[in-house]
C-alpha cells in the first residue's frame, strides 16, 4: 500500500526503510511451523533418530506383549498392559509374583498391591530408548542453538524493524481512532 500511494509520501520513506529480513525468516520457517514446532520430516537427523526411536519401540512392545501374552505368566499381572514409571516400559506385577520374573522394581503401588518391574531383557531395550531421545533432544538443542545464532546476528536489524513497523502500527491505529 505505502509504495503504491502518491499522496503518503511520508510513510512511504518510513516503510522504505524498513530492513529486508525475509532471507532470515525463510531460514527459521523452512525447519519451525507457524505452531513454533519444528519441522521434523524437514530435518533429516531428526528424521533418522526419530525412526530410530519407533523401531527401538517396536521391538519393545514385542518383548513386552511377549511377557503379556505368555500362558505362564498370565496369572502374574495386575493388569494385561505395559505402563511407563521415569520413562521406561515396566510391567504390572502382582505383589506375591515380584521374584517369579527376574528385574527391576521401579515403584510399588499406593496400595502395595502391585510392583512395576523392567524384565532384565527389557533394560537394554528401554536404555536404547532414552539414549536416542536424549540423542533426538540434543539434535533439536543444537538446531534451535543454530538459528539463535543466526538470528542474533541480525539483532540491529530486528530491532530498526521492530521500532519502525510499530510506529507506523500506532500510526495507523490513531489515523483509525480519529476518522471513528
Amino acid at each position: 500500500f505505502l509504495g503504491k500511494a502518491s499522496d503518503c509520501a511520508g510513510l512511504t520513506a518510513i516503510a522504505e526503510d524498513i530492513p529486508d529480513l525475509s532471507a532470515l525468516a525463510g531460514d527459521i520457517f523452512h525447519v519451525v511451523d507457524k505452531k513454533g514446532e519444528l519441522k521434523e520430516r524437514q530435518i533429516p537427523e531428526l528424521k533418522a533418530l526419530r525412526n530410530k526411536i519407533r523401531a527401538l519401540q517396536k521391538d519393545m512392545d514385542t518383548l513386552i506383549s511377549g511377557y503379556l501374552k505368555n500362558n505362564d505368566f498370565s496369572t502374574y499381572w495386575q493388569m494385561n498392559q505395559p505402563t511407563q514409571r521415569d520413562g521406561r516400559t515396566v510391567l504390572p506385577v502382582k505383589t506375591s509374583f515380584k521374584g517369579r520374573i527376574k528385574g527391576i522394581i521401579h515403584e510399588v503401588s499406593a496400595s502395595g498391591a502391585t510392583v512395576f518391574l523392567e524384565p532384565f531383557d527389557v533394560v537394554d531395550k528401554n536404555n536404547a530408548v532414552v539414549e536416542q531421545e536424549n540423542a533426538y533432544r540434543r539434535e533439536v538443542f543444537r538446531i534451535l542453538r543454530s538459528l539463535t545464532v543466526r538470528t542474533a546476528g541480525f539483532l540491529d536489524l530486528i530491532i530498526i524493524m521492530t521500532d519502525l513497523v510499530s510506529f507506523l502500527d500506532t500510526l495507523y491505529g490513531r489515523a483509525a481512532f480519529s476518522v471513528k
